[in-house]
């Protein structure tokens, strides 16, 4: 009797660590495998923290560009600049796969040399930095034509609503701090039995109750297919997107642009042009075609528009929403913040424009 009762134990066990690979198995084969071993397809941040299989959009780095911009090197520096450009992730190929830098086409559309740099501190608001680098005779040096800042919206009132720091020194590296650096770690590929198999049904549940089933992904539906992945019709962001939206009122758009209008004005003296790009985020890019939203609207980019400005404004916003009018899909990639190489294409052509129309007048 009790050698039987411990053959039954035995099955017991076995039966348990069977059903357990089993479930793991399932579940990395069938969903979460995609998210986490897709190399060298890159997925983006918000199919991997939400577990939203639905809305990846795979894809690899790849240039088919004739130009590309030059990254600063303190070994190396460029002899002549066209465009100098500094700013966040949507600056440095966040968004990665085809054509990622926005730059690429500045170089290869409107044949100019494009400069990126980092910013030295972070500490620093890029504001702060270009002016730092006036102060210290840097951008005499290199003497660019233009300045782009580019800096996602949904900080703005953040760094720019407030006094600048205008006595901000380089210290004697910022050389060094200026050189290109990693902007995108790769997570590392977890094995077969993971958690991450836990939190996909888990998360997945939590959706069908909640637009942020997992605390820093909201998930709304669109009133019609925008990408062309398996959940087309199907919006995810930050959550911050909505969080900061109290942020963008009269008050705080003025010392933003009052900001921006000291600093094109020091550059002025220097022949330099400021150009201003916010780089729109995602869900004030598609709420007009947002079903059911609960969520106020974003004035960020009406309120911009109309500012008494002595730079040079780019509106992200208004240029990729008119694709949108027109049917355009995979402006943003769905499973990221980042905007797709369309995005970057239609953008760096209004920057194009915009500096022609600058040079004709001049």
């Amino acid at each position: 009797m009790k050698r039987l009762t411990c053959k039954r134990f035995s099955f017991v066990v076995v039966g348990i660590i069977a059903s357990y690979v089993l479930y793991h198995s399932i579940v990395w084969f069938g969903w979460t495998g995609k998210i986490f071993d897709q190399a060298p397809y890159q997925v983006g941040d918000l199919a991997r923290m939400s577990y939203q299989v639905g809305s990846i959009h795979y894809r690899k780095d790849e240039n088919d560009l004739p130009k590309h911009h030059l990254r600063y090197t303190p070994t190396s520096p460029p002899k002549e600049i066209d465009i100098l450009t500094i700013g966040d992730s949507f600056s440095n190929g966040g968004g990665v796969g085809r054509n990622a830098f926005y730059q690429d086409y500045l170089a290869s559309s409107g044949s100019y040399i494009v400069l990126n740099i980092q910013n030295y501190s972070d500490s620093n608001t890029y504001v702060e930095t270009i002016n730092s680098l006036i102060e210290n005779g840097w951008l005499e040096e290199v003497k660019p034509n233009a300045i782009l800042i580019q800096t996602v919206a949904r900080r703005l009132a953040t760094l720019y609503a407030r006094e600048q720091q205008w006595e901000v020194l380089s210290p004697p590296d910022f050389k060094q701090g200026m050189s290109q650096r990693a902007w995108r770690d790769e997570p590392p590929k977890p094995p077969l039995i993971n958690t991450a198999n836990y939190k996909l049904p888990y998360y997945t549940l939590l959706y069908h109750f909640k637009t942020s089933g997992q605390k820093n992904v909201v998930k709304l539906k669109l009133t019609q297919p925008m990408f062309t992945v398996k959940d087309s019709a199907t919006l995810l962001l930050y959550k911050e997107d909505i969080a900061n939206l109290h942020h963008f009122n009269e008050e705080n758009i003025a010392k933003i642009n009052n900001n921006f209008n000291v600093l094109a004005e020091k550059l002025k003296k220097l022949k330099i042009s400021l150009i201003f790009m916010p780089a729109v985020d995602k869900y004030d890019l598609y709420f007009d075609f947002i079903a059911n939203n609960p969520f106020a609207p974003n004035p960020l980019f009406e309120l911009l528009e109309k500012a008494p400005k002595e730079y040079l404004f780019i509106n992200t916003k208004r240029i990729l929403h008119n694709a949108l009018q027109v049917g355009e899909k995979d402006i943003f990639y769905a499973d990221d913040t980042h905007w797709s190489f369309k995005a970057s294409q239609l953008i760096s052509d209004e920057i194009v424009q915009t500096l022609n129309k600058v040079e004709a007048h001049e």
